[in-house]
Order: structure tokens, then sequence, then C-alpha cells
């Protein structure tokens, strides 16, 4: 590509019946001027183009490491919900085992009680029976001393 310097310095051999030299002196410093304009828009616009591929370029890469970050971040969340299923399956596993055992317990130790009253209940109605029947024995000793006593 030809920069302004090249046309500033641009020489053009004479002829004997060649333009006007004021007329291309004129005309050169326009387009040169034009063209100077026009190469530093070029030259900037290359620049920001390049700017632009490497913002683009670092944008693609944070995108993939988003991307990537995402799924890592997806594949925990899944990892620790199933982790965390697995615990609560385990933990009221053991809370049915302990309440199972707990309520067996309790009923066991509910048919001793009852065992136990019912047999306190027959101890307790043979310890009447057996003082009744010595106090009535007693009474009828007491009554025959008291006739005895009496005649």
């Amino acid at each position: 590509m030809m920069t302004p310097l090249d046309i500033q310095n641009k020489v053009f051999n004479k002829g004997t019946f060649g333009y006007k030299k004021e007329e291309v002196d004129a005309f050169m410093e326009e387009v040169l001027s034009n063209y100077e304009t026009l190469y530093k828009s070029y030259n900037e616009s290359k620049e920001k183009i390049s700017s632009l591929s490497k913002m683009v370029e670092s944008y693609k890469g944070m995108e993939e490491t988003m991307k990537n970050t995402l799924i890592v971040a997806q594949q925990s969340a899944e990892q620790l919900t199933k982790a965390a299923k697995t615990e609560a399956e385990s933990i009221l596993g053991e809370a049915n085992q302990k309440s199972h055992e707990i309520i067996s317990k309790a009923t066991q130790r509910i048919e001793e009680l009852n065992s136990e009253y019912e047999m306190l209940k027959k101890q307790t109605r043979s310890f009447m029976l057996k003082t009744k029947a010595e106090f009535e024995v007693q009474i009828k000793n007491l009554e025959k001393a008291q006739g005895e006593f009496e005649e």
C-alpha cells in the first residue's frame, strides 16, 4: 500500500507539452491531504480491529472458562445432592431402626410390668385370703375360748 510520504515524494518527468506544474502540485497536495487522512483512518481502524479481535478472543476464553466453571458447579451440585439424599436415606433408615427398637423394648417392658402387676395382684389376693383364713381361725378360737370362759 502506498503511504502519504510516497505520494509527497513522487516526482513526475517533464515533457515538452506537460501539464501545468501549479495545477499538478495543487492537485497532489489535495490528494496527499485526503490520502493522509484515509491512511491514518485506515491504520487506526486496523489497530482498533486488532484490539477488538484480541478482546473477542479474551471474551471467548472467559466464556469457555465460565462454561467449564458452570459445568463443574453443576456437577458438584448434583454430587452434593446425591450425597445429601444418600445421607438422608441412611439417617432415616437408622432412625426407623432405632424407633422400632425403642418401640419393641417399650412393648416388652409394658408386658413385663403387666405380668409383674398380675403377679402382685395374685400375691395380694393370696395374702388377703390367708390373712382372712387366719383371722377366721383366730375368731373361732376366741369364740371357743369365750364360750369356755362363760361356762
